[in-house]
């Protein structure tokens, strides 16, 4: 009997044995047809269908459809032939162009790890130094007006509020120092400046920055020649945003505090209004929550509290050599005629620390900062910004001040007597 026992025990040994390298077997033929079928291939492809129609299912609930690589907010916009104005974004070198390099819609440009977007209607800039977003990306429109893109990156631990900041009908005391009577958007604006500041921002967000103009902005006649403005009398002009023009200066703000409908608001809320359906941003001028993004931007390179030593200032001494460069002398009361570097002794204007001069937009590479010019000085800049009931306010500092910083402020009535170094530079944000 216990030799039976152990028979019976040998026999059930070998069994479990068998049964083991069967299963083993049927495991790796399972494994070689799953692979060799595409069985796993085919289950992940059917994960990726259901997501996608898990996301369609949400977009067609809140009115949006796609048909083909086109999105509309609704069926009725798809039978009416209406685009979505909201559309996913190509890669720079995929999206269409007009045939002379300028976009025909936006699309992301990917360098350095980073992502700007370029506009409809323009390109990014031929020159290699300008093409680098950490290093100041410039991009131009089919007229030659240049904007430099200036991103607004959010740490991790910080949100958007953190960084770009103006809440709305309440004090801000981004710098350390200042009165607290400084607001945007201002409580007493009109509905232009609500409905726009909200806009902008909401850009912002999505976008991850915006453009600023290179350069201060320049005036030039219908025709398109340089005009030398000589008072606030001056033929309004066209604004540009080009090297080597007259600055755009001798500018109010506005007629009002409540009615941006003259002055530097009004110049560059309509710079685009010839090109609306070919552009994809807005032109507004530029405001003081954009004035310190570009601060932000730049202060890796050059000193925003004290930038005496990179801006035209009547007590900073310099020497400009560049020919297309020209210059006016101010003598104390009136400003004296234009006159060209290229006519100078030695092809170059030597100034002193006591002479007060204004300049052409971008006349010296010593002046500019990530591709960005004259952001510390020559002009004064009109913003948005707004301080008490009264007064709006210029960043920067100017040609008639002893000294100054790319981050100062002076306040101003609106529709005040203008001066010669009274100009304004326009931003632009993506329009969605």
């Amino acid at each position: 009997m216990k030799q039976e026992k152990l028979k019976n025990r040998g026999i059930t040994l070998i069994a479990l044995i068998i049964t083991i390298i069967v299963m083993l077997i049927l495991v790796a033929v399972t494994i070689s047809v799953a692979l060799n079928g595409g069985l796993i291939g085919k289950a992940q492809e059917a994960k990726t269908k259901t997501e996608e129609a898990q996301i369609q299912e949400r977009d067609i609930l809140t009115g949006r459809i796609k048909i083909g690589d086109t999105w509309y907010d609704s069926l009725d916009k798809y039978l009416e032939g209406v685009p979505s104005k909201v559309q996913p974004k190509k890669a720079y070198g995929d999206a269409g162009t007009d045939g002379y390099g300028f976009l025909t819609e936006n699309a992301e440009y990917t360098e350095g790890g980073k992502t700007a977007v370029i506009p409809k209607g323009f390109k990014i800039s031929d020159v290699a130094e300008e093409q680098t977003i950490d290093g100041g990306l410039v991009i131009q429109d089919s007229d030659g007006n240049e904007f430099v893109w200036i991103p607004v990156d959010v740490p991790a631990e910080k949100t958007f509020d953190d960084v770009f900041y103006r809440s709305e009908w309440e004090d801000n005391e981004r710098v350390e120092g200042l009165s607290t009577s400084y607001k945007e958007l201002y409580s007493k604006g009109d509905a232009y400046e609500k409905a726009d500041y909200k806009a902008m921002k909401t850009s912002v967000k999505a976008n991850k920055g915006f453009y600023i103009g290179r350069y201060e902005a320049g005036s030039v006649d219908e025709d398109g020649q340089p005009l030398a403005r000589t008072g606030s009398s001056s033929t309004r002009g066209k604004m540009v945003v080009k090297r080597d023009q007259y600055p755009f200066s001798y500018v109010k703000w506005g007629g009002s505090m409540t009615a941006a409908n003259d002055g530097a608001t009004y110049v560059c809320r309509h710079f685009y209004d010839d090109k609306k359906e070919k552009i994809g941003v807005t032109s507004t001028l530029c405001y003081g929550v954009q004035w310190d993004a570009i601060l932000d931007f730049i202060k890796s390179e050059k000193d925003v509290s004290d930038s005496s030593s990179w801006g035209n200032y009547k007590d900073n001494s310099f020497t400009i050599d560049r020919q297309e460069a020209q210059f006016a002398v101010f003598d104390g009361s009136t400003l004296g005629e234009w006159q060209s570097i290229s006519e100078e002794t030695g092809n170059k204007k030597e100034k002193s620390n006591s002479d007060d001069i204004l300049l052409t937009t971008g006349a010296s590479d010593n002046f500019a900062v990530k591709n960005i010019y004259d952001i510390a000085g020559n002009c004064r800049e009109w913003t948005w910004e707004a301080y008490s009931t009264i007064r709006r306010v210029l960043r920067g500092g100017c040609c008639a001040s002893s000294g100054g910083t790319a981050s100062e402020r002076f306040t101003m009535a609106p529709n005040c007597v203008v001066q010669r170094y009274y100009s304004f530079r326009p931003a632009l944000y993506i329009n969605e």
